[in-house]
């Protein structure tokens, strides 16, 4: 949808000062959160179920 909208916002939606361009950049950065990644999370809840220590650093 963010695509979309800058796609029809012209270039000057593409500059760092204009809100979308802002927008598309918080969703790129949440997408990428560990959260969302099936594979990963899953391990986690694998290895926190079965009792297994987990390292500091998983992002739980």
């Amino acid at each position: 949808v963010i695509a979309d909208l800058l796609g029809a916002s012209g270039a000057s939606a593409h500059f760092l000062h204009h809100p979308l361009q802002r927008i598309k950049r918080d969703v790129d950065v949440i997408g990428g959160h560990v959260v969302f990644d099936y594979d990963t999370s899953r391990e986690l809840a694998g290895a926190l179920t079965t009792g297994m220590t987990i390292p500091r650093t998983a992002m739980v």
